[in-house]
């Protein structure tokens, strides 16, 4: 009976936690697309903007299921990038019926979502 309260307890966890990521994630690209519209930045800095909001989101997401973990922070963190990473890309399979970016760009995406979780949740 505890395990399964305990499993439940991390479920909530994680989709809370991937509901705040995600509220925090609008909002940073929210101020990102003010910034573009008010200094006209290039494409190549717009991408790096987008990744800097990835590792910052991951890195608050993977601190605070460490903290709600407590054991094996560094996995818990690296496994709450890689559910935000996940999300993010069938959410944007869906709006764009099919891969629209190539290859180097999902594979960084993914690195800086699992690495910032992970970096997140040793801070933690």
């Amino acid at each position: 009976m505890k395990r399964e309260e305990k499993q439940r307890g991390l479920v909530w966890v994680f989709a809370r936690q991937m509901l705040l990521s995600y509220l925090i994630t609008g909002i940073l690209l929210l101020v990102l697309s003010f910034i573009l519209y008010r200094w006209d930045l290039s494409a190549g800095k717009l991408q790096i903007g987008i990744y800097i909001v990835y590792g910052l989101v991951n890195l608050v997401n993977g601190w605070i299921l460490g903290k709600c973990c407590r054991t094996r922070r560094f996995v818990w963190g690296a496994l709450g990038g890689m559910l935000y990473f996940v999300i993010l890309f069938l959410v944007s399979l869906i709006i764009n019926h099919g891969i629209v970016i190539e290859f180097t760009g999902i594979l960084w995406s993914f690195l800086i979502c699992v690495l910032g979780g992970m970096a997140g949740g040793m801070v933690s």
